[in-house]
């Protein structure tokens, strides 16, 4: 992997708190700030002690004070929500919320990917809605994240999340029992389904377009396995890598179990019970196009494409 590509910095050997010395890990953030407006001074107070600049694009953390000194407005996108910190306030303080328990690797690994995270994110393309079943809007093309054909999706997970390219669709899913249900993907290239409890398989396909998942439920065992070994582990921040990795491979690579790794992202990006942010990061990067340029750019042979 070229990790110019990937906007990555590596904290070499950094475990625990060592991790301040090149920055929080990813895996923590709250948010980021958007904007400032108004005449004033704006600093940001990490946990840590350190004091910097509030700055667009600088990212949040549980814990971190926002010190505002005139007419001057922070604003901030915090676990999902706008707030606006100003002078005056009685709180000024980004909450925090559980982690679950972090191995100090997977901190290490997030924390290669603060740059990626401090990063704007790219506007969410919008379609048309695709309203008629026998008209194809678009040219669909699939997606390198998740490609068509035979998925595996680890048993017990609600949801399966899946994207593509270039234009919204009908979409038709068929379960191993009861009726199909047909709906659009609105304006967006992409789908969250419902996984029905007792369900072992489901058939999902792009109407008028020849894009079609056949997904079946299996063990964490399988899913492991074909993973090459790499254990799901435990907690949220364990997962969240473990997916996070399966889609930055090639993909060649796990191609038959991106659509577990996809839907763990899409399900942690949507939970409120812990801190999330990063997942909803990488939520939003498989659906605006982001994660498939840095996906491209593994499959590419130019050394300029990226």
């Amino acid at each position: 992997m070229n990790r110019r590509r990937f906007g990555l910095r590596v904290c070499a050997g950094a475990v625990g708190s060592a991790l301040m010395s090149c920055g929080w890990a990813a895996i923590r953030m709250a948010g980021r700030i958007i904007a400032t407006r108004g005449n004033g001074s704006a600093n940001v107070r990490r946990g840590s002690g350190d004091l910097m600049s509030a700055r667009a694009g600088l990212l949040l953390y549980g814990g971190d004070l926002i010190i505002t000194t005139g007419a001057i407005e922070v604003i901030a996108l915090v676990y999902g929500e706008l707030h606006i910190f100003k002078d005056g306030d009685s709180d000024n303080v980004v909450g925090q919320r559980p982690q679950g328990r972090i191995d100090p690797d997977d901190e290490k690994y997030f924390a290669r990917f603060e740059s990626f995270a401090a990063e704007n994110p790219a506007a969410m393309p919008q379609y048309r809605v695709a309203r008629e079943a026998t008209k194809a809007e678009y040219n669909i093309k699939p997606s390198l994240l998740v490609s068509p054909g035979s998925q595996l999706l680890l048993e017990g997970t609600k949801i399966a999340a899946l994207v593509w390219q270039d234009g919204s669709s009908r979409v038709r899913v068929t379960p191993d029992f009861g009726d199909p249900i047909e709906f659009s993907s609105g304006t967006g290239a992409w789908i969250i389904v419902k996984v029905p409890p007792k369900a072992d398989r489901l058939r999902i396909q792009l109407i008028d377009h020849p894009l079609q998942w056949t997904i079946t439920m299996v063990s964490k065992t399988t899913i492991e396995q074909r993973a090459g070994g790499r254990s799901l582990g435990e907690g949220h921040a364990a997962r969240l890598r473990w997916a996070h990795e399966i889609l930055l491979a090639h993909p060649s690579r796990f191609a038959d179990i991106r659509v577990t790794a996809l839907s763990i992202v899409a399900e942690e990006a949507q939970r409120s019970d812990v801190n999330s942010e990063f997942a909803r990061l990488v939520w939003l990067a498989a659906r605006n196009g982001r994660l498939e340029r840095q996906v491209s750019c593994i499959v590419s042979t130019s050394a300029t494409a990226c």
